[in-house]
């Protein structure tokens, strides 16, 4: 780890082999572009700006643990989340959510581009949730990987906790966009069911979005 000072107060650098391997595998660039872009993530986080693009992953997940934990250790400062993703992986997206959550600082959640699927879910984050104006956001029920033994596929009883597994999942998100939203919980599964895009006037129109940018 590396640290550097800016006006006596000690920061990391967030110069990973974690952080390394998050750029890489999200951004899948060579050495040295990678070293470039930890050192602009690493000027950003001193600016309070944590930057989550590509696939919502274990490794992001890591990386806001590190960011928000170095912010925390700055005394909790306001922060802006910018979001560029296609989404990924619901256990990730839940610990990147709940650590943006309990941030006790201000958080500023922004998409920019696009935030589909589990990104979608990390705007919620936000105390104040933008995006902006030609951006998207995608919604669309969970997808169930089953990952069942070709000789199990006629065990009932792993097919119906594998079913409650994916349910689970499903209600957990439900609670979190009937929340924040302020609609209706049925008016969340038919946004979910529907699986579509939805603009930024649109997501604004359904409380999903605070302000468009």
């Amino acid at each position: 780890m590396q640290w550097a000072k800016d006006d006596g107060v000690i920061y990391g650098s967030a110069l990973s082999a974690l952080r390394k391997s998050f750029l890489q595998r999200m951004l899948g660039i060579d050495r040295m572009r990678c070293a470039m872009t930890e050192d602009l993530l690493a000027r950003l986080l001193l600016h309070h700006h944590i930057d989550l693009t590509g696939e919502v992953c274990g490794n992001m997940a890591d990386y806001v643990r590190h960011a928000t934990s170095t912010l925390i250790a700055q005394g909790s400062p306001d922060i802006s989340v910018l979001i560029t993703s296609h989404g990924g992986d619901a256990a990730a997206g839940f610990l990147i959510y709940d650590s943006l959550r309990l941030y006790p600082g201000k958080k500023t959640t922004r998409v920019i581009g696009y935030a589909n699927s589990m990104a979608a879910l990390l705007v919620q984050a936000g105390t104040t949730r933008e995006c902006a104006r030609n951006a998207r956001m995608f919604f669309h029920n969970v997808l169930s990987n089953m990952s069942v033994p070709y000789n199990r596929l006629k065990d009932t009883g792993l097919m119906r906790e594998r079913e409650k597994q994916a349910r689970g999942v499903q209600n957990q998100i439900l609670d979190i966009l009937t929340d924040r939203s302020g609609r209706s919980r049925d008016t969340m599964i038919k946004l979910l069911n529907d699986e579509r895009e939805v603009t930024a006037l649109e997501a604004r129109r359904m409380g999903l979005i605070d302000k468009i940018v």
